[in-house]
């Protein structure tokens, strides 16, 4: 296992700072729209809406951006053009819940998966080795994480904000770099593929 102290800092209290790229924040709350309630007729009527809880999320939007977000959103200052309407967030995951879902189970059951998985060689996910309390603004640290490329999502900025402020949202540790360039690169790769009809042949 890899030294925590060279992979992880504190995130700051509250919202005394932007977010950072690679940063872990718990009790993260999606707000999604019951599609049954749509109406066809209407297209301004009233919208029933559902939170979805997800007990960790990253943070994988860019630094530059969220600065420029934060201080258009929080200080109220800068030009129309740095606003940052919504945050970019990836699902986050124990990995005992993570391993034992339906969706990854019987991935786990095979040695090589596991193996590649662990040394974020598996190409659509992510690890990220547990955490420990002093390198968590919460004292209480946090456990191996699983992170699915094809599982993220986005919160409006002031939303997001508003729950730090309120405690709801938790911070919790930033990766530092370069293991934050890392995980925003495996990001990007994977949701900048390109899907080919049919593969290249060797004649």
């Amino acid at each position: 296992m890899g030294k925590p102290e060279i992979m992880f800092c504190r995130s700051p209290e509250g919202i005394g700072q932007a977010l950072r790229q690679g940063e872990i924040l718990s009790n993260v709350v999606q707000l999604q729209i019951d599609p049954e309630t749509i109406n066809s007729v209407d297209a301004d009527s009233v919208y029933d809406v559902e939170p979805v809880k997800h007990p960790f999320a990253i943070v994988v939007s860019q630094d530059c951006d969220l600065e420029q977000g934060y201080n258009f959103t929080v200080h109220e200052k800068g030009n129309l053009r740095h606003e940052l309407p919504s945050i970019l967030f990836c699902q986050a995951q124990d990995v005992d819940k993570f391993r034992k879902s339906n969706l990854y189970r019987t991935l786990f059951e095979e040695g090589p998966f596991r193996r590649d998985f662990r040394n974020n060689d598996a190409f659509r996910y992510h690890f990220i080795q547990a955490i420990p309390a002093e390198l968590d603004t919460r004292d209480c640290g946090l456990p191996e994480l699983g992170i699915d490329f094809k599982r993220y999502f986005t919160i409006p900025i002031c939303e997001v904000y508003h729950r730090i402020k309120l405690g709801h949202t938790k911070r919790h540790s930033v990766l530092k770099s370069p293991y934050r360039d890392h995980f925003g690169r495996r990001f990007f790769n994977f949701n900048s593929r390109v899907a080919l009809p049919e593969e290249y042949e060797s004649t």
